[in-house]
């Protein structure tokens, strides 16, 4: 089985058709848009369109536009629709997901602080007490 890697190693063949505002390329198949990826990957696997509805093709290169079907994975998805993420979630849920990290590093050095501490207070009374 190839890794990711050597996918990846293939360059990006991209789409030359008008992109979306996300960057994917459409192409209009029997008069109605469609991502131009979908029909490559159908292309290079024997599909319809039909046969994919609900899945999810995904650009592993990061590339919305990219077209090779070396880099297009199919994803069968759980849920009939897709539900976009916003960028202020996203940025809320990795502040909220930095602030419970920030407080769990903060618990863990008190806890080495309060070690030290101890261990602190123990070698002084062993060496006050080796020097009675």
């Amino acid at each position: 089985m190839a890794t990711f890697q050597d996918i990846l190693s293939t360059p990006c063949k991209l789409s030359t058709y008008a992109k979306d505002k996300n960057g994917y390329a459409k192409v209009y198949i029997n008069g109605k848009r469609v991502y131009h990826h979908r029909v490559a990957y159908c292309a290079a696997h024997g599909l319809k369109l039909k046969d994919i509805e609900d899945s999810i093709i995904i650009n592993m290169c990061g590339r919305h536009n990219c077209i090779n079907p070396k880099h297009l994975a199919r994803k069968v998805s759980t849920v009939s629709k897709i539900v976009t993420v916003t960028s202020e979630e996203v940025l809320r849920l990795n502040i909220e997901a930095n602030k419970k990290a920030a407080i769990e590093t903060a618990r863990k050095n008190a806890k080495l602080i309060e070690d030290t501490r101890e261990a602190m207070r123990l070698c002084r009374a062993a060496y006050m007490g080796a020097r009675n």
